[in-house]
């Protein structure tokens, strides 16, 4: 009867890792390298208290995986407020976007990334971190990247 419970433990053990995802983060220097867009919609007075940003990312990584998500975390303050899935994406030739509409709060941290599935393959997903959406946003405001719509 002892070996039951070993057993079920080596079993489970390689189910574990094929559901694991490799995580690479993109620095912002190398964010449109990677092919992702960032442009500001709305009234520029209100950028100053809230992002109204069109993020979008290209359909095929460089490893050739498709992308399925992009991702969006929450934190205030340092603690876990939220994980969403911007699955409203709209689809162009090279890309897919979403939008994201957000109130600017200090201590309150945006971060973005996007899921690639990568099928028959021996990776199953790559997650890409972008980071903070509100240093992407500065970023791409002061190297003249943000387009505007």
């Amino acid at each position: 009867m002892r070996r039951l419970p070993a057993l079920i433990l080596i079993l489970i053990i390689p189910f574990q890792g094929s559901a694991s995802s490799d995580v690479k983060e993109i620095p912002l220097s190398e964010l449109t390298g990677f092919g992702v867009h960032v442009a500001q919609m709305g009234i520029k007075e209100n950028r100053a208290h809230s992002f109204n940003l069109l993020f979008s990312v290209p359909k095929v990584d460089s490893n050739n995986c498709s992308v399925s998500d992009i991702e969006l975390t929450i934190e205030k303050d340092g603690q876990f407020i939220a994980h969403n899935f911007l699955s409203n994406m709209s689809e162009s030739t090279k890309d897919y976007s979403s939008h994201i509409i957000a109130a600017k709060a200090e201590g309150l941290i945006f971060t973005i990334g996007a899921r690639y599935s990568c099928e028959n393959q021996i990776m199953n997903s790559i997650f890409y971190s972008f980071g903070d959406l509100l240093e992407i946003e500065k970023h791409y405001t002061a190297n003249g990247l943000l387009s505007e719509i």
